[in-house]
């Protein structure tokens, strides 16, 4: 008995030790902050700062949690670079190693126009025997008359069936051009008249007029009901989308992503940048937009205009976090909204209306 008190001891602990795991990563999960810090610089032209013309950028993106033990870093520097470490280990990109391709014997090479290599059944460099083939051949090599007539007169017929034979007995007949077709009959075999085929002519006209006429009648009573019932649905959209529920559920959208993005924005952002746009009026207007946006960004972004030549250069320096668990309160506070779902229930119960 007291061994299996021990035993079952030993394994209380060891399932508090593993559910303590797991509590502990969801509440760093959640609580730990992702950090992002963006740095762009904007090197000047070749020349210096007396040469016009836009500089080389080269920036990097880099994404942190919990003291680096993740880290990726997204870099540019003429050419893209991205490197995801786990505990100073890198994992991204991995080692490439080299592939190397089917090496091909001596005397061998690619298979061309659906052809065997020489040499494959026999010696290399053995052209291929052609085989003898029957049947009577001209001394010049040309084909006997009256062989693509046998050829048409024999497609779509098995091995050893013998070719149909004409009215007259002979094979070959029938790829002669056919004379001219006998008058009409009528079913009890007497030739009819012009009147009388010119009268079933325009009986069948009339008949085939009328049936035209049925199916279209048909085709636009469908098309006017389709019609009648998108119109019906789109009222019935409308109608729900513009409700007060509906307004009452967008104005908590709003508040939801102005909280998601006031979280998630910079906590420092500064940026000193020099420009110029060979224009002094789009200069000017660069400036006035930087002015309309000064009580958000204050000191933290300056700009040096430069009315005479097209120059761009500068450094940008962003830096943030982002906490999982404000994300999941905001999404969770949408998720339970009863009016989301009873939105959500009557646009399928009109969809299937």
């Amino acid at each position: 008995m007291g061994i299996i008190l021990a035993i079952l001891k030993i394994l209380g602990i060891l399932l508090l030790a593993v559910l303590g795991v797991i509590l502990t990563l969801i509440v760093l999960i959640l609580l730990v902050p992702v950090r992002y810090r963006l740095e762009c610089l904007i090197d000047g032209p070749e020349g210096g700062a007396e040469e016009p013309g836009f500089g080389k950028p080269h920036g990097r993106v880099r994404i942190t949690w919990l003291m680096h033990f993740v880290s990726l870093t997204l870099s540019y520097d003429g050419k893209a670079k991205v490197c995801l470490r786990l505990l100073g280990i890198r994992l991204l990109p991995g080692r490439q190693k080299g592939q190397k391709g089917p090496v091909l014997e001596d005397g061998e090479g690619p298979i061309q126009n659906g052809q065997d290599r020489a040499g494959a059944s026999g010696e290399k460099g053995t052209p291929p025997v052609l085989e003898e083939t029957e049947g009577p051949v001209s001394e010049r090599g040309e084909r006997p008359p009256g062989a693509e007539a046998g050829e048409k007169a024999g497609e779509g017929r098995s091995e050893g069936e013998p070719l149909p034979l004409s009215p007259d007995g002979d094979e070959t007949a029938w790829g002669k051009e056919e004379g001219p077709k006998e008058p009409q009959e009528d079913a009890d075999g007497e030739k009819l008249s012009l009147p009388e085929r010119i009268c079933r002519v325009l009986c069948g006209l009339a008949e085939w007029l009328s049936q035209w006429y049925r199916n279209t009648e048909s085709a636009v009573k469908r098309l006017s009901d389709k019609v009648e019932s998108i119109k019906e649905q789109c009222g019935f959209y409308l109608g729900l989308l513009g409700g007060e529920d509906a307004h009452r559920l967008y104005r908590k959208t709003a508040d939801v992503a102005g909280r998601l993005l006031g979280h998630m924005k910079p906590s420092r952002m500064t940026a000193e940048l020099e420009v110029g746009t060979g224009d002094p009026a789009s200069t000017g207007q660069i400036l006035a937009l930087w002015g309309m946006l000064y009580p958000l960004v204050g000191e933290n972004i300056r700009i040096t205009p430069d009315f005479d030549r097209k120059y761009l250069a500068g450094e940008i320096y962003i830096k943030g976090r982002i906490r999982a668990c404000v994300i999941l309160f905001h999404g969770m506070r949408m998720v339970l909204d009863r009016r989301l779902w009873r939105l959500i229930r009557q646009l399928k119960k009109g969809g299937r209306n």
